[in-house]
């Protein structure tokens, strides 16, 4: 007979086990975090909280950047491409949602509606700028550029002065797995432009898009290289965005890690 306190005993043929209640509320809640995030997890969440584990689930996301072997880069050029590699995907983003602005430029309104709107025309409350304002719309213009004198003056310009606004939003797994994260990066090397090639259709195996999720970077040979394309520029690796390490290593599994 088995002891009373031993949380197993026979019956038969059969092993019967007693499981802790609170070992199956952990179990249960690993499923359930499996179940949410339609895949495995990395980590078993236990008793932690869904946004937590959200946390735990994007905490692999990498960098790869594959580079041409036969082109035999010197150490400088070879660092000159895999900086390239990194900024790459980073002016690409920032080009894409950037918006110019004229930063020093006012409407001309009728100045009539002083009185009634009073909060729409608080910057012409000052003397300056409603003589400016005043003065461009009897011109009939739409707007009136203006600068400030060595006094804090408002006068009158012709020169625009700009700004940019970056007008989009970062994807949280980027911003959480990467951005806000350890910057992984895996550096592979390809024998020769054919064998780099074939990443790509990887990638659109894959569902990512090129100048999105994925670019290549040109050399425009003013050292070193020789032009290999009609540009005159030299293919001399492919860069991606941040993804997630299951990703990465599926698209570069045929590839080494890049030796000197």
């Amino acid at each position: 007979m088995a002891d009373a306190a031993d949380s197993k005993s026979a019956v038969g043929n059969y092993m019967w086990v007693q499981v802790p209640p609170t070992a199956l509320i952990l179990k249960f809640l690993g499923l359930w975090c499996n179940w949410q995030h339609k895949r495995p997890q990395p980590v078993w969440c236990g008793f932690k909280s869904y946004g937590a584990c959200i946390g735990d689930y994007i905490m692999g996301m990498r960098r790869l950047f594959i580079i041409r072997k036969d082109l035999n880069l010197s150490s400088g050029k070879l660092a000159a491409m895999v900086g390239h590699c990194a900024e790459a995907y980073w002016t690409n983003f920032i080009n894409k949602y950037t918006i110019k602005c004229v930063d020093n430029t006012l409407p001309c309104i009728d100045l009539s509606l002083f009185r009634k709107n009073v909060r729409r025309l608080q910057p012409y409350k000052r003397s300056d700028l409603y003589e400016l304002s005043k003065k461009a719309f009897d011109e009939g213009k739409d707007y009136f550029l203006y600068d400030k004198d060595e006094n804090g003056i408002f006068v009158e310009s012709n020169t625009p002065k700009y700004r940019y606004v970056i007008d989009t939003e970062i994807n949280n797994e980027i911003y959480e797995g990467y951005i806000n994260n350890s910057f992984v990066k895996t550096i592979c090397e390809a024998k020769n432009l054919n064998h780099l090639l074939k990443v790509v259709d990887k990638a659109t195996e894959l569902k990512l898009y090129e100048d999105r999720d994925y670019g290549f970077i040109n050399d425009k040979c003013l050292t070193e290289l020789t032009p290999e394309n009609e540009d005159g520029t030299c293919t001399v690796g492919i860069w991606f965005r941040p993804l997630d390490d299951d990703i990465a290593h599926e698209l570069s599994k045929k590839y080494q890690l890049y030796k000197g």
